[in-house]
């Protein structure tokens, strides 16, 4: 059977693959190629949305004196004391 791809078996012979496995294997093949890299950058797109709608106040802590905490913060994210 020529023009399809071969499989190696643990005796290290090769055996060509039937045209149903071979098409199975480059739909995985093509579909980890796509999924990856697609995957990173959804992450990346939902960390950048969350990070946009939290909202930062500009109190001053009294322990550290930093500022930028969450607008709820009760604590310091820094230093830890109470705001």
């Amino acid at each position: 059977m020529k023009g399809f791809p071969t499989a190696r078996s643990s005796s290290k012979e090769e055996k060509p693959l039937s045209p149903l496995r071979a098409r199975l294997h480059e739909v995985i093949f093509e579909a980890d190629v796509f999924a990856i890299p697609s995957g990173i950058f959804s992450v990346e797109l939902v960390a950048a949305a969350r990070q946009q709608h939290r909202k930062v106040s500009t109190q001053v802590c009294r322990g550290c004196a930093k500022e930028g905490h969450d607008a709820d913060a009760v604590h310091c994210k820094f230093c830890g004391s109470r705001l």
